[in-house]
């Protein structure tokens, strides 16, 4: 089973990006919608957020890289990843789409591969922050009728909540379908939810 962890990786890349600064992006005058023909998925950017281009995402999934394989003690790479959309509101509000290839006969079990993953992000967490207390919680979601896994992470500060980190992630296609944001209070979280309701698969 090869070291597949690139969820994680972005988990870890927005976090940074939150606590070292979102750097550069573009911003929108409209609503933009995106469609993936390859995947058939579908999500719509609202203006109020910042898009952020390839050269920054890939920045960022560099420095998550380096979080979770100095957290976990191993050797990672980015390999086949591919960020479909990265948008920003300030520094506190991410949102991300990645895909990367899964096939069960060279990369195991997509279920336990999760739960491999689902540690190794907490410990990467745990690495960065290491006198904030780190919860965790598994549960699942729907999105447009599609069952993901829901990993949240939330980090807290002298007994606040001052982030919560969600990844949703499912086997979908061929491939490790993730979703990665973040928000810190119920109006961001409102925000940037009205992304993930905006998804579609067909």
């Amino acid at each position: 089973m090869r070291i597949f962890y690139m969820d994680g990786v972005v988990f870890a890349a927005l976090f940074l990006a939150m606590i070292c600064g979102p750097g550069s992006s573009f911003g929108q005058k409209k609503d933009s919608t995106f469609f993936f023909s390859e995947f058939g998925f579908r999500v719509t950017i609202p203006s109020s957020f910042d898009l952020v281009d390839s050269v920054q995402s890939a920045g960022l999934n560099e420095k998550g890289t380096k979080a979770m394989s100095e957290a976990n003690n191993i050797d990672m790479t980015t390999g086949q990843l591919r960020t479909l959309v990265t948008a920003r509101n300030g520094k506190s509000q991410y949102f991300t789409a990645t895909v990367e290839p899964f096939d069960p006969k060279r990369d195991g079990d997509y279920a336990q591969v999760s739960r491999q993953l689902r540690g190794m992000t907490y410990k990467a967490y745990v690495a960065q922050l290491p006198n904030a207390r780190i919860d965790s919680s598994t549960t699942s979601a729907l999105i447009d009728g599609e069952r993901f896994e829901r990993f949240e992470i939330d980090v807290i500060l002298k007994g606040s909540t001052v982030l919560h980190s969600v990844l949703l992630s499912r086997l979908y296609k061929g491939y490790d379908f993730g979703i990665n944001y973040m928000y810190t209070d119920p109006a961001s979280r409102a925000a940037v939810e009205s992304i993930l309701n905006s998804c579609k698969f067909h």
